[in-house]
């Protein structure tokens, strides 16, 4: 057996370590317990006195019980048969020989309560399992659904044992390791947890759900040696992410826990029980609602008084689990029940929730608000649903009736046995509590408030908890103190029983959440008397509006979720000031309840809808919403400011697994803001426009003078009315003359002139190839495919520079003047793609469209920063001289358009139209070749072949190194270098191989096969981190990689280029004022490049960021 290690990392000698069995043999009084080891199988003997695990008798001051059949007295320490099922019911032995009773009856020689002594006594949290597993042995332990099959604590003790011998002989492990574990909600991973405990491994609980980035910093930051996975699915994951974390050695998968093979006690590894109160037993990772998750570091002390607090002498005790056990809270409610003797229902299908509990009757139920929230819209559906099937009653107390016959259907949801239900994890809304009240009785609703770092902090009416001190810390930007009258208000800091000692290897949290033994909950709360606090919100939650009035955004969520129509509320503030002489105000991201709003549609003969979605964009329907807030904002006394000035509705709920709910259920706030905060923005300039009236002047003046212009009013005009309709008249926004002409975006520039047709006299023939944009970073690497490609045919490459040698200079540059290609092949033109004709003459026209039979189009204009009338005149007006050409011999288009004119929000394939929605949000770049494509693409429809390409972002050869010194690659690091430290993101990022491009834009080009389709070109499967280019670059500089936080740095940046306003390396980071780019999120499909390529050679290489730095930095030693 592996020596153990303190938390000071101090080995200790094997000879000092004890196990349960060691023990035991040296403490003769415990003998029984080493004993029953063996005989677990076997019933207890028939004795008239209960010998405890220390061998002596038990001496009971109570009385004893009668037998619930005969009435006879059954003295205390002489068998009874209890039953588990039923409150209070215990049988003599006589009775027990002809009851016919429903349930098992089980052999009870001690009352719960001297088990639980026993329990109590053990040394550590390992110890404690252990004594847990023996005294109940015979009883039924866990149970999955339809919970018709029980493990007894003796079946689970015996896989537990087995799995973690076999954890430990088969991947290296010794105690005091770091393993993790992920998967749902399963008997799997609660044996995997006790094993590791027993064997002294050191848990940290991984959420299925949790994303990459992050899942790589906690294996990392922990040291993660192994991960138990309960799918096969959760294994492959963690295998593609081993390269990026070299603690992980090991991956297991432990699927089944009836496929175990039970070994026989003789070989199991001796439980290790020697773990000392300071020691480290799990780490528990906070839920990230504000951002990354930090690792609580749990002791065995803590997880000892955790146990040790919720031990429970209700008998029966049955317990639900159905939330992540990566969870605090669920994962301590499995281990109370169990050291209870309780028995634990698992509920593996979270969309039979309801089902499975009534099938369990649990005793008690603790669950989120979101639990909570779902079971109220659901009655209030059914309560809604009854009053109207009874609204013809003439008895004034129907309603009261109907209300009461619905609670009474939903309270037999849970079964007869529930005695008290309970919420916390976050704040509940006070109408769903009342519910909770009337449903289930006064006296068994319990709101609860704690976390991770702290444990429990106040019981039911916010009432301290035994043990807990409490400071308040005036707040006075948000003007809260403790001077406060009728009650001191500030920040809550709290002392318990059951404080972390910090989070682990995060020295930087850890002195900012742990201030001289007191916890910085974060929270802020009213003190209502000594002992009793009341929440107000959190601190991170507040907003600060204009006129300087502070709104908490969680406490008008609870207000506005008594709104019968509102599922989800997500409360935010727009900055409607920036458009308007009004203030800033309260903005709210709505998710309907789908039933009671179709209903509601329906009954008002709602036209023009035929599912959720419509009803979202619905302006009535929005407008009804936003009446029934300001009914309940009157109702609650809000200020005026607490009513929100505008909705936005969503049909897509926030869940897990689209992350906008952390793993506990709670709402991830920064998430949430991130994804809507330009669609809120939209609603507010189309709000203030529609309720502006005829103050055209007042309108445009804000609009301009705050960076509107031509594009943004016709985006935000053809928004408004597509997605909320609502009609806004552009002149409002625009006034002068030019400006009027910005229509001409969509009913001009994206229609292909009529008189543009297909001239199909002539036949194709093999002939010459037009190239645009040789010059470029692509062109050039597409140039020399071309050249390697193909053999005979020339190669007309259009060009502005009238030096000619221009070409051959762009070629030798990229090291493409080899003896491989021919460029006596190359035809240089001299042209424009801005001017008709690209400025040449009719004949030199005639004799190019004579001349060529393949066209490939990638010249274009690319900045980031102008506007769509800047790129227009090449990007648009260029594509439609490219058509005119091909529509004169019927000339085949390979043209070259981009990923970016694709939205980065949703699963996007390449046969999937155009979104106009997005052409209305994106730059001016992505603008034109938006339209160019939609150009392109009538051509298609009107017989021209044409095939389309949209590459991602375009990175270095995979073989030279060479890179685009335009791109925003090569500036980001270039000012990097410059500036000497990188912000602190992880950002992903999606990048291809210039020459992997060019490869497959030459050859799909020349296959007849691929007329009319069109290719993703992009690297979705082996992303690259920005920090591994980063560090490659430092290393190859022999300089440390240094990162801090993104604000600090860009706010230096900006100092930086203040003073130095020539550097204009130093410049080049002015690009990334939102950020460095993130493809995390982006989903795009490529079944059409993988199918095509199938018969080509092609192969997609690896991206090599030690090619990418040698260049870059040769590049800026030559310069």
């Amino acid at each position: 057996m592996e020596s153990r290690y303190r938390s000071k990392s101090i080995p200790v000698p094997e000879s000092q370590l004890l196990t349960v069995q060691d023990q035991l043999k040296n403490n003769k009084s415990d003998q029984t317990l080493l004993e029953r080891e063996t005989t677990l199988s076997t019933k207890l003997e028939d004795t008239q006195t209960l010998f405890c695990l220390d061998g002596e008798s038990i001496q009971s001051t109570e009385a004893g019980c009668l037998c619930d059949i005969c009435e006879k007295k059954i003295s205390f320490g002489i068998k009874r048969y209890h039953c588990i099922d039923c409150e209070d019911f215990d049988i003599c032995l006589e009775c027990s020989k002809e009851t016919d009773h429903d349930h098992t009856l089980f052999v009870q020689h001690c009352v719960t309560s001297e088990y639980q002594k026993k329990v109590q006594a053990g040394t550590c949290v390992s110890d404690i399992l252990y004594r847990s597993f023996h005294c109940y042995w015979n009883r039924p332990c866990f149970a999955l659904t339809p919970f018709t099959s029980w493990y007894t604590y003796n079946d689970v003790y015996q896989r537990v044992r087995t799995y973690g011998t076999q954890l430990i002989n088969n991947n290296g492990l010794r105690a005091r390791d770091f393993v993790g574990i992920c998967g749902d909600t399963s008997l799997e991973w609660v044996v995997a947890d006790i094993a590791c405990v027993f064997q002294s491994l050191i848990t940290v609980p991984l959420h299925t759900r949790m994303i990459n980035e992050d899942l790589v910093k906690v294996i990392t930051n922990c040291q993660i040696k192994c991960i138990i996975c309960t799918t096969e699915e959760l294994q492959s994951k963690f295998t593609l992410l081993m390269t990026q974390c070299p603690s992980l050695k090991e991956i297991v998968l432990f699927k089944n826990i009836d496929d175990l093979i039970l070994t026989d006690h003789s070989e199991w590894i001796d439980i290790v029980i020697n773990a000392e109160d300071n020691d480290l037993l799990t780490i528990i990772h906070t839920s990230g609602s504000t951002g990354i998750p930090k690792g609580a570091m749990i002791t065995e002390k803590l997880w000892k008084t955790f146990i040790e607090d919720g031990l429970s002498m209700h008998d029966p005790f049955v317990k639900a689990i159905f939330k992540p056990l990566c969870s605090t809270s669920e994962r301590q409610a499995l281990y109370y029940t169990f050291c209870s003797g309780g028995r634990v229902g698992i509920c593996t299908e979270p969309s039979k929730i309801f089902e499975d509990i009534r099938l369990l009757q649990p005793t008690s139920l603790g669950c989120t608000p979101r639990f909570w929230n779902v079971l109220y819209a659901e009655f209030q559906c059914e309560y809604l649903t009854q009053l109207e099937k009874n609204a013809n009653s003439c008895d004034p107390k129907s309603k009261d009736m109907v209300y009461q016959k619905v609670l009474t259907q939903f309270r037999s949801i849970f079964g007869e046995r529930l005695t008290s239900v309970s919420t916390g994890g976050a704040s509940t809304s006070e109408t769903v509590k009342e519910f909770l009240i009337d449903c289930f009785g006064y006296g068994r609703v319990y709101e609860g408030y704690g976390c991770t770092e702290a444990g429990d902090i106040t019981g039911d009416n916010g009432i301290l908890c035994v043990g807990v001190q409490i400071k308040l810390e005036d707040i006075p930007e948000l003007d809260y103190y403790q001077t406060d009258k009728p009650y001191p208000r500030g920040e809550l800091w709290v002392k318990t029983r059951t404080l972390i000692p910090g989070y682990y290897n995060n020295s930087i949290d850890t002195e900012k959440s742990l201030k001289d033994g007191w916890f910085c909950t974060g929270d802020i709360v009213e003190l209502i008397d000594s002992r009793q606090i009341k929440i107000i919100d959190r601190k991170k939650n507040f907003f600060k509006i204009s006129q300087g009035e502070y709104v908490a955004a969680e406490r008008l969520e609870n207000v506005y979720l008594s709104c019968v129509y509102i599922e989800q509320i997500f409360i935010t503030c727009a900055d409607i000031i920036k458009y308007s002489q009004q203030q800033n105000a309260v903005m709210a991201v709505i998710i309907p309840n789908e039933k009671l709003l179709i209903d509601w549609a329906k009954n008002t003969k709602l036209e023009s809808w035929t599912d959720i979605k419509d009803l979202c964009k619905n302006p009535i329907v929005n407008k009804m919403i936003l009446v029934e807030l300001k009914k309940i904002g009157e109702r609650k006394k809000l200020r005026s400011f607490e009513i929100p000035w505008a909705i936005y509705l969503e049909y897509e709920p926030f869940t897990i697994k689209n992350g906008r709910l952390t793993s506990s259920n709670k709402l991830a706030r920064s998430v949430v803001e991130k994804y809507y905060r330009n669609i809120m923005d939209d609603i507010v300039l189309i709000s203030q426009v529609r309720d502006s009236g005829d103050n055209k002047k007042v309108i445009h003046d804000n609009f301009i003078a705050n960076g509107g212009d031509s594009l943004s009013a016709v985006r935000l005009a053809a928004l408004a009315k597509s997605n909320y309709g609502i009609e806004i008249n552009v002149e409002k926004l625009l006034t002068s003359s030019t400006n009027n002409n910005v229509q001409l975006l969509l009913t001009d520039d994206g229609m292909l002139d009529p008189s543009l047709t297909v001239n199909n006299s002539l036949s194709e023939n093999d002939g010459d190839i037009l190239l645009t944009g040789c010059t470029g970073f692509l062109g050039a690497y597409i140039l020399y495919e071309l050249l390697k490609q193909t053999t005979n045919c020339r190669i007309w490459c259009l060009i502005r520079s009238t030096k000619p040698d221009i070409i051959s200079q762009v070629l030798k540059y990229y090291d493409f003047c080899s003896s491989i290609i021919d460029i006596e092949r190359i035809r240089p033109i001299i042209g424009d793609l801005s001017k008709p004709k690209f400025g040449l003459t009719n004949d030199d026209w005639s004799q190019l469209s004579s001349t060529i039979s393949l066209i490939y189009h990638c010249g274009a204009m690319v900045n980031h920063i102008k506007d769509y009338y800047a790129h227009r005149t090449v990007n648009v007006k260029g594509t439609i001289e490219i058509i005119r050409l091909a529509c004169s011999r019927r000339i085949r288009i390979n043209y070259i358009s981009t990923l970016s004119i694709l939205p980065t929000n949703k699963i996007v394939n390449e046969n999937d139209q155009l979104d106009e929605l997005y052409l209305y949000r994106t730059n001016g770049y992505s603008q034109s070749k938006w339209i160019a494509e939609k150009l392109i693409t009538q051509a298609k429809q009107r017989g021209l072949p044409v095939t389309i390409y949209r590459p991602g972002m375009i990175s270095w050869c995979s073989t030279s190194g060479k890179c685009n010194e335009q791109d925003w690659i090569y500036r980001l690091f270039t000012g990097l270098i410059e500036y000497g430290i990188a912000p602190d993101v992880d950002s992903l990022m999606n990048l291809v191989p210039v020459d992997y491009v060019s490869k497959v834009i030459v050859w799909l080009g020349q296959q007849r096969e691929s007329i009319g389709e069109i290719y993703h070109l992009c690297n979705m499967n082996s992303m690259i981190q920005f920090k591994t280019i980063w560090n490659e670059i430092c290393t190859m500089r022999q300089k440390k990689s240094e990162y801090i936080d993104f604000n600090v740095w860009w706010t230096d940046v900006l100092n930086k280029v203040e003073h130095d306003k020539k550097n204009q390396i130093l410049n080049g980071l002015l690009l990334f004022q939102n950020g460095i780019p993130n493809d995390r999120d982006k989903k795009i499909l490529t079944k059409n490049t993988a199918k095509a390529l199938q018969t080509s050679n092609i192969e997609l290489s690896e991206i090599n960021p030690t090619l990418f730095a040698k260049n870059l930095l040769d590049n800026l030693s030559r310069n």
